[in-house]
């Protein structure tokens, strides 16, 4: 898709799609093309869900403060943020979110899913990746 729409890629996992945006990206890595990637957003991660030492493209971990599940908790995503952060990671970013509302079961609904703080959540992307939009090698219709 980067060759055929020539515009930057990003990848977003929320909760169990954090694995697998992990995962494919370990994928990238092994073929020596992670490049594609301009970078990550990794949102209330299910625990394990680590990328390799060495990873550099940015990323932007986004948590609830008040996430109430069990398999994904802030504790987890932080402490991978810091490893990261540890090794030199310069392009990283751990934005908690406060407000909205508990709603259901903790890990399907309500703080987990940013109930009622869906604007803080997309603000935060926001922030994080339109400066590098406007930087990177992407097409003046992006910019």
């Amino acid at each position: 898709y980067k060759d055929k729409f020539n515009l930057p890629i990003w990848l977003m996992g929320h909760s169990n799609g954090v694995a697998s945006m992990v995962e494919y990206f370990k994928k990238l890595q092994d073929t020596q093309q992670e490049i594609i990637i301009e970078g990550m957003v990794y949102s209330s991660a299910r625990n394990g869900a680590f990328f390799r030492s060495g990873t550099r493209v940015p990323i932007l971990f986004l948590a609830h403060e008040k996430d109430g599940c069990a398999i994904s908790t802030v504790a987890n995503s932080t402490a991978h943020y810091k490893d990261l952060a540890k090794q030199g990671h310069t392009g990283l970013d751990y934005v908690l979110i406060k407000g909205g509302e508990a709603e259901g079961h903790p890990c399907n609904s309500g703080f987990h899913m940013f109930n009622g703080a869906y604007e803080q959540a997309y603000r935060a992307i926001d922030a994080f990746a339109l400066p590098r939009l406007m930087t990177s090698a992407a097409p003046a219709a992006v910019r």
